[in-house]
């Protein structure tokens, strides 16, 4: 009975863990479309006026400020963060919200007042906020999916076909554990080994050279 009471209380927690994963993973990924949607499309447009510029050889009259250059490449570098952050690593999520802040004071420096990236910065905050709890499941049972079945299955199930990582860690396992031993563990003398006559695996030929070898050598 309490081995039944406790996989039922097993099967709870990873049903609620699994519908709090879920909500979190949903809140991640709106937060990253509405982040990386309009910087992707400012790279796509800055990627546009340069090939423009090439192709025309610089005659489209269309000034390229610094602070324009450095905010392009910026939201490239953005883009990039954003889907990290998604990922739920939390030092591009701290990276995200800076070079938002810094993207916001280019616009400044151009003398208008920012709007989307504060906003932005804003949502990839309340994703910092969400670590505490991304922290707390990823130190529980089954994570990340929180299937109870593949759980008990892959802990239960000992006869289980092996995948590549576990046949890979298995065998290097085994190899440190021949590295291990040591070499003055073996006795000086194994009892039953003979050593074998070298002459044993020559052939006629080679018996009769070294016997010519020996009359020269006298």
């Amino acid at each position: 009975m309490n081995n039944i009471e406790n996989i039922r209380e097993m099967e709870e927690a990873m049903n609620a863990h699994r519908a709090e994963m879920q909500k979190i993973n949903k809140f991640f990924s709106v937060i990253y479309l509405l982040c990386m949607v309009p910087n992707l499309i400012i790279v796509i447009l800055g990627l546009a006026i340069i090939v423009v510029m090439v192709v025309t050889l610089g005659t489209v009259g269309y000034v390229i400020t610094p602070t324009m250059a450095l905010k392009w490449f910026a939201s490239i570098g953005a883009v990039i963060l954003f889907g990290m952050s998604n990922s739920k690593y939390k030092k591009c999520t701290y990276w995200s919200v800076a070079i938002l802040l810094f993207m916001s004071l280019l616009v400044v420096i151009d003398g208008m007042i920012p709007v989307m990236y504060p906003i932005q910065a804003a949502l990839q905050y309340l994703c910092l906020k969400k670590y505490d709890r991304v922290d707390y499941l990823k130190a529980q049972q089954g994570y990340p999916d929180f299937n109870p079945v593949l759980f008990v299955s892959a802990v239960a199930d000992t006869n289980r076909r092996l995948d590549d990582n576990e046949v890979k860690a298995l065998l290097s396992q085994n190899r440190e554990n021949r590295q291990a031993i040591r070499i003055e563990d073996v006795p000086d003398e194994m009892p039953g080994l003979e050593v074998p006559d070298e002459n044993e695996y020559l052939t006629e030929r080679e018996i009769a050279d070294r016997k010519m070898n020996d009359i020269f050598k006298e």
